[in-house]
């Protein structure tokens, strides 16, 4: 009834014109201070104490424990202090005519006291009772017989425990400014690893490229890494709450054997040096709290504090050599391939890509090559990756068929031109190795190994590896085939339909031609015969850019293998011009699984069209005249 009463009063004094002071616009702020110019911050609620300090832009916990603080925490605090208005002031001759005291506004022994800095100049902000009927907080600085009465929403920022305005961020620091990493783990022993110009690096136990997507994403995870529990801090001094543990290690140098987070007993262990620093930090990952918990005691080398995290981040760091490995067998972009060399013994294929000119083949014969062929080429060989890293490679380089290898692959990033040579016995003979020709050497051993993978090496590693067999012999045309003609252009024709004047088709004794009239049509110099219009227009049409399913080969000799020796039909373009340049297709026999064997009239290239393609190509050119009526059909 007493403190009903004493609300009632305190209310009806706050309600007349003595107890109210009228707020101008613009209320007046209970601290007088810049917001975000705060450097210091203490709070005493209970038995709880902490006091922070702002340093190099970062805030700490200078008190009970020395720990990072939760930034975003210390500054909803600051904010909230910051911008706390004085609604109401209640000077003491108010209190005494009404008789009321500071224990009636609960500031006589105050619940809580924040305490605000500015360099070296403080005040302590005494926290008493909310007003029983109102929106109201009363509050009074430390040496100040006025109350103030201001926005309760101040006790709810200042709830919590020591460990909720503590940092939960395990290590922090940023993956871009990582320039070193060191992992001791069970699995992979010491690994070692540095940021160099074009990527990550392994320098320990193996010099290799690293998987940056891979190193990447483990910094990432160890920087995003949060503290699950904060399990022990060293206190400043002895507080209640400091007991020895329930597993009797009392000292922060038991626990660390305990927790197994000592350098020789950790479970892993990683150092990362950041921002250009030459001093590391590091992270010890000890024992799991308890059978699948999921959570495993850590600590940071330069800290005695512990603490639980996740054991995805053991899982993350438990790595071997082989598991941060960059698995690309060629690191290049597809723009960046200038040169290409295919060897299988004494055979190879060598080609190379200019600036407009595209692809060429310059051994063993010099021919343009086809672009879309080495496009898919290119990118299947930059898709090859390694199946395996050996922990033990072996040396008998023979034993696995490396030595000498079953097939070569080098790739070059510079146009270096290769030794030509005109074709005669020795063009299957391979130019001089050229340490400026190119970037990357892979060999290829032609035997399995019993697991579908096969044997290959990088020569500038000199250390086996293991790739899918099937990616071995998918990656190419032809199964790594160095046949040039695999890679020559397959464009059989490509000609402007108005530059065609005159087309001929022979097929046996029988021949039709038909020509230019003159009148934007076309002719036939039979009289009872005329162009057929549409076939004419489609043979037009192809011949702009006549292309071919595949190239079989030089002809050679072979021509009566192809039925091109005495060709089945013929088909000849008359262009204009003077000189009466004519482009002949020879057709011949059938090719397996549904083409025609195909070749240019003086040239040395046996193509394979679809029979589709040829039967537009060998439709006859010219229809009679008139057409007989249908039988039954009345004159």
């Amino acid at each position: 009834m007493a403190v009903c009463l004493t609300g009632l009063l305190i209310l009806l004094f706050e309600r007349t014109p003595q107890g109210r002071r009228t707020r101008p616009e613009g209320a007046a702020r209970v601290f007088a201070i810049e917001p975000g110019s705060a450097t210091f911050l203490a709070l005493r609620r209970g038995d709880l104490r902490i006091e922070c300090r702002r340093v190099d832009g970062r805030w700490r916990i200078e008190w009970p424990i020395a720990a990072r603080a939760d930034r975003g925490r210390i500054e909803r605090v600051i904010a909230t202090l910051e911008s706390l208005e004085k609604r109401e002031t209640i000077t003491p001759e108010q209190r005494r005519t009404r008789s009321l005291g500071l224990s009636d506004y609960g500031l006589a022994a105050p619940a809580a006291t924040v305490v605000l800095g500015q360099n070296d100049r403080r005040r302590e902000l005494c926290i008493g009772k909310q007003a029983p009927f109102g929106d109201l907080l009363y509050v009074r600085f430390s040496g100040s017989e006025d109350i103030m009465a201001t926005d309760p929403a101040l006790l709810e920022v200042l709830q919590g425990s020591l460990a909720s305005f503590r940092d939960r961020t395990l290590l922090p620091g940023e993956g871009l400014r990582t320039s070193r990493m060191e992992i001791h783990s069970r699995k992979g022993g010491f690994l070692q690893l540095a940021r160099q110009a074009g990527g990550w690096m392994l320098q320990q136990p193996v010099q290799a490229r690293a998987d940056d997507n891979g190193v990447v994403a483990m910094l990432d995870t160890l920087f995003s890494a949060e503290i699950q529990e904060f399990v022990w801090d060293p206190r400043l001094s002895l507080a209640a709450d400091d007991v020895p543990a329930a597993d009797g290690a009392e000292s922060g140098a038991s626990r660390v054997d305990v927790y197994e987070l000592a350098p020789d007993n950790a479970a892993a262990r990683v150092k990362v040096w950041t921002g250009g620093s030459d001093v590391g930090r590091e992270l010890l990952i000890g024992k799991e709290t308890a059978p699948d918990a999921g959570t495993r005691y850590a600590r940071l080398a330069d800290e005695e504090s512990i603490y639980t995290v996740s054991s995805a981040l053991m899982r993350t760091f438990d790595v071997s050599a082989g598991d941060l490995r960059d698995k690309r067998i060629f690191p290049f972009k597809p723009a960046e391939i200038g040169r290409l060399r295919l060897q299988r013994g004494d055979r190879f294929v060598a080609l190379q890509r200019g600036g407009a000119a595209g692809w060429t083949i310059v051994r063993p014969i010099q021919a343009d090559a086809d672009e879309e062929v080495m496009a898919d080429v290119v990118a299947a060989l930059l898709r090859l990756t390694v199946a395996r890293f050996p922990e033990t490679a072996p040396t008998n380089l023979a034993a696995i068929g490396l030595a000498p290898p079953g097939a070569e692959v080098r790739l070059g990033k510079r146009p270096v031109a290769e030794p030509s040579a005109q074709p005669d016995e020795t063009d299957n003979v391979p130019p001089p190795d050229r340490t400026d020709a190119y970037d990357a050497v892979l060999l290829l051993s032609v035997r399995t190994n019993g697991h579908a993978r096969t044997w290959a090496m990088m020569r500038e590693d000199g250390a086996p590896f293991e790739m899918a067999a099937e990616d071995v012999r998918a990656m190419l045309p032809g199964g790594l085939s160095v046949d040039p003609y695999v890679y020559r252009d397959r464009t059989v024709l490509s000609l402007s339909p108005a530059a065609i004047q005159r087309i001929t088709l022979r097929r046996g004794a029988a021949e039709q031609t038909v020509e230019r009239d003159g009148k934007g049509g076309w002719g036939s110099a039979d009289a009872t015969q005329r162009a057929d219009a549409a076939v004419i227009d489609e043979i037009l049409f192809r011949a702009a850019h006549l292309r071919a399913q595949r190239i079989q080969g030089g002809g050679g000799e072979k021509l009566a293998d192809y039925g091109l020796h005495d060709a089945a039909a013929i088909l000849t373009l008359g262009l204009r011009g003077e000189g009466g340049i004519k482009k002949s297709i020879l057709f011949g026999a059938r090719a397996a699984p549904d083409g025609v064997y195909a070749m240019v009239q003086g040239q040395d290239v046996v193509y394979v069209l679809s029979r589709s393609l040829v039967d537009v190509l060998t439709s006859p050119l010219v229809k009679p005249v008139a057409e007989p009526a249908p039988i039954g059909t009345a004159p």
